[in-house]
């Protein structure tokens, strides 16, 4: 699985909501709808592989990103792929 976005990029935090529309990530509440730039990517995520025939190995797991805001300079850490949106 490749990166959604790179070092340096605008993106912007959003609004994503689960099953009962509460907020996904409610630790990025108060940031929804604020721009910023993306500094670091990390991978979380595990090596499954299948050892049974006709099954290839796959990988399960997803990227975070840590995001430096536009406005007071503050670094938002582990922020979900799905929480972003490119700014253009």
């Amino acid at each position: 699985m490749e990166q959604k976005y790179i070092k340096g990029q605008k993106v912007r935090i959003r609004r994503i909501g689960d099953e009962c529309l509460k907020v996904k990530y409610s630790h990025l509440q108060d940031y929804i709808s604020k721009r910023g730039t993306m500094t670091e990517s990390h991978w979380y995520g595990i090596d499954e592989s299948c050892h049974l025939e006709g099954q290839y190995s796959h990988i399960k797991g997803h990227y975070i990103y840590d995001v430096r805001l536009d406005r007071g300079r503050k670094i938002l850490f582990a922020v979900p792929e799905d929480a972003l949106e490119p700014v253009n």
